[in-house]
């Protein structure tokens, strides 16, 4: 990041009112460092009374630029769905900043990722890492989509952003790239592993490995249950798992 800080996105939940149940009030919490590995040196830059975003959006994965505008995608649990409206939007929209600390979301064309009915990530798209550079300049970026409304059957899913323009989505997975079907962390107490959550798989953290172009480890969490990692190639055609 600029003058080496660290930025770190987070969810912040704030209550409501006196006896609020979740899903409260969600924000999307930035936090900034200049010495990462000292716990007391981080500093919130966003409160309750001062939100980086509007309440309702979450999950931000930040794509820093070397000249702004700096992008930040984020998940909308907001109820003004311009697709339908009345109803929650569940997609993954796009906020620009200038200077990494005050986010703006424009009123038209913000939505990067929408659901798509009848895939594997029709009930809701909810951003993964920050998007990571391929060999080609354009952007992987690895999110998390799940099958039906109720957070269930989350799979991950990935998109090639544009390196002109990170909105511009040039490629989309039409099957995840990684599932829980078939897992051993979907057999339960009858193993060694045990499942919390079924139908999940979610990841939220990615590198890219050295020496192999386009190659990435993933971080991922499931069933509520258990981590791991993966690792993915991506060819020209397809993301080999």
């Amino acid at each position: 990041a600029p003058n080496r800080t660290w930025y770190m996105t987070y969810t912040a939940n704030g209550i409501v009112s006196e006896g609020s149940q979740p899903p409260m009030n969600r924000h999307q919490g930035i936090a900034t460092s200049t010495d990462p590995l000292v716990p007391g040196s981080w500093k919130r830059r966003c409160t309750g009374a001062a939100p980086c975003l509007p309440p309702g959006l979450k999950s931000g994965a930040m794509l820093m630029r070397l000249d702004p505008p700096h992008y930040m995608f984020v998940y909308d649990l907001t109820k003004t769905c311009p697709q339908n409206p009345g109803s929650v939007c569940r997609h993954t929209v796009v906020a620009e900043s200038n200077d990494l600390l005050s986010w703006t979301l424009p009123e038209r064309d913000n939505v990067l990722l929408p659901r798509r009915p009848g895939m594997f990530d029709a009930g809701l798209i909810e951003p993964g890492p920050p998007p990571l550079r391929l060999k080609s300049g354009d952007y992987v970026f690895f999110y998390n989509g799940a099958t039906l409304p109720n957070d269930r059957q989350y799979h991950v899913g990935w998109a090639i952003l544009s390196r002109d323009n990170p909105r511009t989505v040039l490629q989309r997975s039409t099957v995840p790239v990684l599932s829980w079907t078939d897992r051993p962390w979907m057999v339960g107490n009858s193993s060694k592993y045990l499942c919390y959550t079924p139908s999940v798989v979610f990841c939220n953290g990615a590198r890219e490995v050295n020496g192999r172009d386009d190659t990435y480890q993933l971080f991922f969490g499931a069933a509520d249950a258990v981590v791991g990692s993966a690792t993915v190639q991506l060819t020209r055609r397809t993301a080999v798992y």
